[in-house]
């Protein structure tokens, strides 16, 4: 059985949709894609041979999406994972700022007190 292509069950990666998926959101045809091509790269859509990833984003300005529209559509998995990945980088530098800074101070005590026995 197909899967049924609603805002709800399409994702982006990195806010990006493919041709199919562009084209059932917004319910035009792949022509009226092809037609809009250079524009649509004037938006930011990356167009090859075999594919194409189109940003939502492009799809409101062509006003063939509202952003109500555009906001329904979720990030893929991949997407929110990377994002994760991101935040938990960013805290654990943050941490080892914090301890080196704490080392740091630990340091300057013991050079000024002495080693105690």
């Amino acid at each position: 059985m197909a899967t049924l292509l609603t805002p709800a069950t399409i994702t982006t990666v990195r806010g990006m949709v493919s041709l199919a998926e562009a084209a059932h959101l917004t319910g035009s045809s792949l022509g009226r894609f092809r037609y809009n091509r250079p524009r649509l790269q004037e938006l930011g859509a990356t167009i090859t041979e075999k594919s194409w990833a189109i940003p939502l984003a492009a799809l409101v300005k062509m006003e063939w999406l509202t952003p109500a529209q555009a906001a329904e559509v979720k990030p893929s998995p991949l997407d929110l994972a990377q994002d994760r990945i991101a935040e938990l980088e960013a805290q654990l530098a943050s941490t080892r700022e914090e301890l080196a800074a704490v080392q740091a101070e630990a340091g300057a005590r013991r050079t000024l007190f002495g080693r105690r026995r």
